[in-house]
């Protein structure tokens, strides 16, 4: 999973559902719905007990879904999910446990000083997003 790549994917996807599957028998259909009304980029967050398996099941059944991990917070959930085929795996934190070979904890809004190119800001009107990006 490049940087390039994920811009590709990201690129390609108007709207990108984040998806917490609870039921993993709702997995596939829901999948399947989802690329039938034209969207085919999926994330499926980590955040629940069957969210591997769901996966595992989209990426067999749904071969034409741009499949992705979310919620990814840890070294071992990113291998795991890498194992399982995903296309993209996204975290919603920085911290030295998810990518220990990235500095110490970000804790103001600015990330310039990181080897990243791709962000995302989740929560504007609560996190005071207006405030930073005048920065």
């Amino acid at each position: 999973m490049s940087n390039a790549s994920v811009k590709n994917i990201l690129n390609t996807a108007v709207v990108m559902p984040v998806m917490v599957i609870e039921h993993l028998d709702d997995a596939v259909p829901l999948a399947k719905a989802l690329l039938a009304g034209g969207i085919r980029v999926l994330e499926i967050t980590l955040r629940s007990e069957v969210a591997l398996q769901a996966i595992e099941k989209i990426i067999a059944q749904v071969p034409d879904a741009i499949v992705g991990a979310g919620t990814v917070t840890s070294v071992a959930q990113l291998q795991q999910v890498e194992a399982l085929g995903v296309q993209f795996a996204l975290s919603p934190g920085l911290t030295p446990i998810t990518f220990p070979q990235w500095p110490p904890p970000v804790r103001s809004c600015s990330v310039s000083n990181m080897t990243m190119n791709i962000s995302n800001y989740f929560l504007p009107k609560y996190w005071g997003a207006k405030r930073c990006l005048k920065h």
